[in-house]
């Protein structure tokens, strides 16, 4: 699958004695019409794309349904078709 972007935590300007680990997770580009779901995150002041970190051995398109869910109620997911992959 295709790398749409790398980012990284715009605090983060060196990795001298950081701990670095890798944590999968998943994020949903839910769309209704022309419209594209964000949601506001306050401890960042910004939008972002609704998602989260997958559970140990869960599957991907399992656990973005699930954090789709849980983050905004959706229901009757359908229509998945994988787009990307974004590093952060």
């Amino acid at each position: 699958m295709q790398n749409l972007k790398t980012h990284y935590h715009p605090d983060a300007t060196n990795l001298d004695n950081k701990t670095i680990f890798t944590r999968l997770a998943t994020r949903s580009i839910a769309i209704q019409g022309h419209s594209i779901l964000l949601l506001y995150t306050e401890r960042y002041e910004d939008y972002s794309l609704p998602g989260g970190g997958l559970d140990a051995g869960e599957d991907k398109i399992a656990g973005m349904i699930r954090e789709l869910s849980e983050e905004t109620g959706a229901l009757a997911v359908r229509n998945i078709k994988p787009f990307g992959v974004y590093e952060e």
